[in-house]
C-alpha cells in the first residue's frame, strides 16, 4: 500500500513523462516528493524496479542526475489499492486516493463499475465447501456491536442478527413471544417475574447459555451502563432459581416488563467471553469501522441461516451520492432516491413507525424559551411543501409519532397568517435574527436546509450544523444546540417510545426542561401500573398531547422504507426496524 502510494505520488509529480519513457531526476529531488532521507529513497526505487514498476539507471557521483522511467500503469494500479481497500472495508481511505490521484483519469468509471459487480450474491466454491455470500453497502456507520450501547437502529438491527433477547417484540398483535425464554410468567400485580429458558441454547464460544448470563446481563447493564438506566431501574432483584429458570424482583409494579425485556440492549451476553459472542444466527468474523463480516452460526437454536456470510460495508457520509447499484440488492431503508432495478425486479416497501422531528432545547437560554415562539415557528413550517420539495422518502407530514391510519398530505399544523401575528407578538426579534442551531447529520441535512431557507422571509435565522452520528451522541454538541433534527422511530411498540423520552441516549430526552422531564417521568410510571393496552394507550396519549402544546417539539414528516431486490433473491422481508433481516434471505439459484 504504501509503496504503490509512493508511486503514484511520483507519477503525479512527473505527469508530463510517458511510459517507458527514461528522463532525468535526482535522488534528492525524489526524497522531497516522498517526504523521506536520500537512503530511503534507494531503498524504495529498488523495491519498485524489483516489481517492475520502474527502471532506473543512478547517476555517477553525489548530486548527479539519474534516468527514471514509469512502467507501472498508474490508473491500473490505483484501481487495484482502492479495490484492495474496499476488500479490507476502508472505503473511505479507497475515496481519498481517487481524490488523491485520479484527476484526469478513468478510475473513477472503473471503479463504480467494479463496485457495482462487488456488491450482491457471490457463490465460492471448493472441493469440500459451498460459500454462498451477501456483500451489502450501508450509507450509515455502525457505531457498536455491544446491545448495552445500542439506540440507533442499525446498531440495533446488527446486535439482533448477533444477540437473542428473553423474549421477542410481536408488532403485529403488540403482545410478547418466547426467545431464549420459552416460558414466563408474573404474579397479579407484574413485580415478580420468572422466565424459563431454552435447554441447549448455545453461545457461538460454544458454551451453553444459562440463568448465570442472564443474572450476569442485567447486573451488567445496572452497573456499567447508566444511560440504559430507564430499562433497569424498577428491576429490585435478579434472582437465578434454578440452571434454567431466573426470576426478576420490582420495586413497583410494570405491566409491560416483558416487552422491555424484548428490547435490543436487555440482549443476553456471556459471562466468561469478551463480546461480540452472542446466542444469534450470525457470528462477527471481522469488524472495522468500515466493515463487519458475519458468519453463520451452524448451531443456531432457531435454525441455521441460509447465507454462509453476510458483508456489510460502510459507504462514507460523504460519498452517498456515489453512483452505483448492487448486482442483486437495492438496499433503500428511508435514505437516498429510489433505486431503479432492471425489468422483473421486486421491492418491498413500508412506512416507518415514527416521524423526523425536531427537539427543542428547553434548557439552553434564549428565544426558544419563550412559548409563543415555539407556537409561532411550529406553524410556519409547510410540510406538505418540503415534500413536495425534497421528495422520497418523505410521505406525509406529521402530527406525531404514530402516522394516522389515514395519513392525509394536508399539514393541518400549517397556519401561515396566524403564525406570523404569534411570531410578531412573541420576543424574538426578527429585525436582529439571532441564529438558532439545528444540529443534525448528514442523512438529514438536506431537511435542515430547506428550513433554513423556508423560515428566512419570516426572519428567523435558522444555522444548520452538520455532525457525524458520533459526534451527535456527544453531549457537548447536544448541549450546543438550539434544535436537533432527527428521525424518532417507534416500530418497537411502547417501550422504544419510552425509550425516546427516558434513555440517555435520547435527544428529546437530553432537551426537556427539568419540570417536563418530570412530567414525563411520572405519566410514564402510571401507564407501567395500568394493566390494560387501552389505559396505556391512553396515557401515552395524553404525555404526547401535552408536549404538543407546551410546543416542547416539532414534528416534521412521516418517511416511507424499502429494498428493491432481483427477483432471484428470495425471504427478503423490511423488519421492525426498517432493515433486511439476514437470516431468512437466500438465492434461488435456478430460476
Amino acid at each position: 500500500m504504501r509503496l504503490a502510494i509512493d508511486y503514484l505520488t511520483l507519477r503525479k509529480a512527473f505527469v508530463t513523462q510517458q511510459d517507458g519513457q527514461a528522463f532525468l531526476v535526482t535522488v534528492a529531488e525524489l526524497a522531497d516528493l516522498l517526504f523521506c532521507t536520500p537512503r530511503h529513497v534507494k531503498n524504495i526505487i529498488q523495491k519498485m524496479t524489483e516489481l517492475g514498476w520502474v527502471a532506473f539507471v543512478s547517476g555517477r557521483g553525489r548530486g548527479h542526475a539519474s534516468q527514471l522511467t514509469f512502467w507501472a500503469d498508474q490508473e491500473e494500479l490505483l484501481l487495484q489499492e482502492m479495490i484492495t481497500l474496499v476488500k479490507q472495508g476502508e472505503m473511505e481511505e479507497a475515496y481519498q486516493l481517487l481524490k488523491d490521484y485520479g484527476a484526469g483519469t478513468d478510475v473513477q468509471a472503473r471503479f463504480t463499475s467494479w463496485l457495482s459487480a462487488y456488491f450482491g450474491y457471490e457463490v465460492t466454491e471448493q472441493t469440500d465447501r459451498y460459500t454462498e455470500s451477501l456483500r451489502l453497502p450501508v450509507y450509515r456507520p455502525i457505531n457498536t456491536l455491544d446491545p448495552a450501547e445500542c439506540f440507533y437502529q442499525l446498531d440495533a438491527h446488527m446486535a439482533e442478527q448477533i444477540y437473542n433477547t428473553l423474549v421477542e417484540y410481536d408488532p403485529e398483535t403488540g403482545g410478547i413471544t418466547g426467545g431464549l425464554a420459552h416460558h414466563w410468567s408474573c404474579d397479579q400485580d407484574a413485580t415478580r417475574w420468572v422466565f424459563y429458558l431454552r435447554k441447549g441454547v448455545r453461545f457461538h464460544h460454544g458454551r451453553e447459555c444459562t440463568a448465570e448470563d442472564v443474572y450476569f446481563t442485567f447486573q451488567r447493564l445496572i452497573r456499567e451502563f447508566p444511560r440504559q438506566r430507564w430499562l433497569v431501574q424498577q428491576i429490585g432483584e435478579v434472582r437465578v432459581l434454578a440452571r434454567y429458570a431466573v426470576e426478576f424482583t420490582l420495586i413497583r409494579p410494570n405491566h409491560l416488563f416483558g416487552q422491555y425485556l424484548s428490547f435490543t440492549p436487555t440482549s443476553i451476553v456471556p459471562a466468561d467471553a469478551a463480546l461480540p459472542t452472542g446466542t444469534g444466527p450470525f457470528q462477527v468474523a471481522k469488524k472495522t469501522p468500515g466493515i463487519c463480516i458475519l458468519e453463520a452460526f451452524p448451531d443456531y437454536f432457531a435454525g441455521r441461516a441460509h447465507m454462509d456470510v453476510v458483508e456489510i460495508i460502510n459507504i462514507p457520509e460523504t460519498k452517498q451520492d456515489f453512483a452505483f447499484e448492487s448486482n442483486l440488492f437495492m438496499v433503500r431503508t428511508g435514505e437516498g432516491e429510489k433505486a431503479n432495478g432492471e425489468a422483473g425486479w421486486q421491492e418491498v416497501e413500508a412506512f416507518v413507525a415514527g416521524s423526523t422531528m425536531l427537539t427543542v432545547n428547553l434548557k439552553k437560554q434564549g428565544p426558544l424559551q419563550d412559548p409563543l415562539f415555539r407556537k409561532a415557528l411550529v406553524h410556519l413550517i409547510n410540510r406538505q411543501q418540503m415534500i413536495m420539495d425534497l421528495g422520497e422518502p418523505r410521505f406525509f407530514p406529521s402530527q406525531g409519532f404514530a402516522l394516522n391510519w389515514k395519513p392525509s398530505m394536508t399539514d393541518k399544523d400549517y397556519l401561515a397568517e396566524q403564525a406570523v401575528q404569534w411570531l410578531r407578538e412573541s420576543t424574538y426579534d426578527v429585525s436582529d435574527g439571532q441564529p438558532l442551531t439545528v444540529y443534525t447529520y448528514e442523512r438529514h441535512a438536506p431537511d435542515a436546509f430547506w428550513l433554513q431557507k423556508h423560515l428566512e422571509p419570516h426572519g428567523i435565522r435558522l444555522q444548520p450544523v452538520i455532525l457525524t452520528w458520533s459526534e451527535m451522541t456527544q453531549a457537548k454538541h447536544q448541549d450546543a444546540a438550539d434544535m436537533i433534527l432527527f428521525e424518532a422511530v417507534i416500530s418497537e411498540g411502547v417501550v422504544q417510545w419510552i425509550e425516546l423520552f427516558q434513555s440517555g441516549y435520547s435527544f428529546i430526552r437530553r432537551h426537556l426542561s427539568d419540570t417536563y422531564a418530570a412530567e414525563v417521568d411520572d405519566m410514564i410510571d402510571k401507564m407501567l401500573t395500568e394493566p390494560t393496552p387501552n389505559g396505556q394507550k391512553r396515557l401515552r396519549d395524553t404525555l404526547e398531547q401535552s408536549l404538543r402544546e407546551a410546543y416542547a417539539m416539532i414534528f416534521l414528516t412521516h418517511k416511507n422504507i424499502g429494498t428493491t431486490f432481483h427477483p432471484s433473491l428470495r425471504g427478503v422481508k423490511v423488519n421492525q426496524k426498517g432493515w433486511i433481516d439476514f437470516k431468512d434471505v437466500w438465492m434461488e439459484t435456478f430460476r
